[in-house]
């Protein structure tokens, strides 16, 4: 079974860009891990917005742009194959976070970018290991 969940207020021109972008290639028997991202904005105007992942040759596997509008947000979900990456959340304007997951450690990484009603930037990373009941910060 694929495990595809786009998060709420996902477009749907964007899931589009989102929903299987490494399924489509992974053979069926290959262990998949998942990868949960996912950008809120609550502040009282636009922001730029641009996921990047890579994987441990420093190849980009997914990319994606895209404007989040006051009280939107936006965030996707899907399964990966073993090995390691990096996740850059980016605003142009405000910062980046970037966080690293090895899947050996980690079965499913959560990172979580918040711009709050006053404009500050805060990122949140987890990881979910074993029985996905266990969570480290």
């Amino acid at each position: 079974m694929h495990r595809r969940t786009l998060l709420s207020g996902l477009t749907v021109s964007a899931a589009a860009g989102f929903a299987g972008c490494i399924d489509d290639v992974l053979p069926e028997d290959q262990p998949r891990y998942d990868l949960e991202v996912t950008v809120q904005n609550d502040h009282d105007r636009a922001y730029d917005v641009r996921i990047v992942v890579t994987d441990g040759t420093d190849a980009t596997v997914f990319e994606q742009s895209f404007t989040l509008g006051p009280g939107e947000g936006r965030g996707f979900s899907d399964d990966f194959p073993a090995g390691e990456y990096t996740i850059v959340v980016e605003l142009p304007d405000r910062g980046e976070s970037r966080s690293y997951w090895n899947t050996d450690l980690c079965e499913a990484h959560r990172v979580r970018t918040h711009i709050a009603a006053d404009g500050h930037l805060t990122h949140h990373v987890t990881c979910h290991s074993g029985d996905r009941g266990s969570t480290t910060a």
